[in-house]
């Protein structure tokens, strides 16, 4: 009697030793690999949700870019001929001609952005009419006003600061005048008042069906960007 209990005793031992064993090994090793499978499978979820929901956002925001580009484009289209609109508060893109000859039309008026960098200096302009210091000039650039009927147009050019690479600013000096003819020893007006990085403006008349030129100038050699506003 005595020994069939230890027996059964001995056979319950092994037997819930065993379990105890099984269970604990497989069984956390099977919960772990649920619960893994679990945030395997919500990771999966949550970045599918979020890979397409981000994608049709990022969609979304493609297309509102590209409907922006095209109301931009649709903007550059009601401009000035030979200009592109831009977003900065009507002002206008448009590089002037590197010579008068090429100088683009400006005669509706307008705000534009240009710069003188990457031109040359073509008219180092001195004479009756011109502003002073015309012979130590820099980079040039011109703008064409062809008037459909006499009109005084007053015209206003501001320089844009730059900053240099090492932190300090190129302050642009501009020149502003006007010429019947390009180069020659004459001008109809001519501004050279302000200090580096103020504006220049000018108000000059022209006759009914007479073609002026308007040149941006740099005094001292300066160069840089600016905004020409051309108004009558």
């Amino acid at each position: 009697m005595s020994s069939r209990f230890v027996f059964v005793a001995a056979l319950m031992l092994v037997g819930c030793g065993s379990s105890s064993v099984s269970v604990s090994d497989a069984g956390q090793g099977s919960a772990g690999g649920t619960a893994g499978g679990a945030s395997v499978a919500g990771g999966a979820a949550g970045g599918s949700s979020g890979g397409v929901a981000g994608g049709s956002s990022g969609g979304g925001s493609t297309g509102g870019g590209v409907a922006g580009g095209s109301s931009g484009g649709g903007a550059g289209g009601g401009g000035f001929a030979g200009g592109e609109a831009s977003a900065d508060g009507g002002v206008t893109a448009l590089p002037g001609g590197d010579t008068c000859d090429v100088a683009p039309d400006v005669t509706a008026g307008g705000r534009f952005s240009g710069t003188t960098n990457g031109f040359v200096d073509d008219y180092s302009i001195a004479g009756a009419g011109c502003p002073s210091g015309g012979l130590a000039s820099g980079r040039d650039v011109a703008y064409r006003i062809t008037a459909p009927t006499a009109r005084t147009y007053t015209v206003r050019v501001t320089p844009v600061p730059a900053t240099l690479p090492d932190g300090g600013s190129n302050r642009f000096d501009p020149m502003l005048l006007v010429q019947r003819t390009c180069g020659a020893s004459a001008c109809v007006a001519g501004t050279v008042l302000n200090g580096p990085g103020d504006p220049e403006s000018l108000t000059f008349s022209i006759a009914s069906n007479e073609t002026l030129f308007v040149i941006v100038d740099g005094e001292n050699v300066t160069r840089g960007e600016f905004e020409l506003e051309v108004s009558f």
